[in-house]
């Protein structure tokens, strides 16, 4: 029979999993981006371990990410698809959770971005 804490367990694993994911994937971006172009520091990616706080951080993290990819595109005369890239995938990436039939697809919608922030590290290494 599968108790509460069970449950609660069984739905944690996955979500923590894609968090420590997500969290890779941001830092490796950043590390590919030179220190005079990023917005903030490679170790800040950590932050979202901390709960509650982590929901605010997310969205920051998104705008301070494209910003930096924008910076290290820019002085090295990379010529990107937007002018803030990944930011709005990203953003709507942050919110799903809170909206409802989006909150079903937010994995998915994370995982397209997580791409697509790796893409662009690639684009810019």
């Amino acid at each position: 029979m599968i108790t509460p804490a069970n449950l609660l367990l069984i739905l944690l694993i996955p979500s923590t999993v894609l968090l420590i994911i997500y969290i890779i994937v941001m830092r490796s971006t950043l590390e590919a981006v030179q220190e005079g172009n990023r917005t903030t520091s490679i170790n800040s990616v950590w932050l979202l371990f901390i709960p509650i706080f982590n929901i605010i951080w997310k969205f920051i993290l998104v705008k301070k990410l494209s910003e930096s990819i924008h910076n290290e595109a820019k002085s090295k005369g990379i010529t990107l698809d937007s002018a803030e890239p990944g930011k709005s995938l990203g953003t709507i990436a942050c919110a799903a959770p809170f909206v409802p039939l989006l909150n079903l697809i937010q994995p998915i919608l994370s995982i397209v971005y997580l791409v697509k922030l790796n893409n662009y590290k690639k684009l810019i290494s």
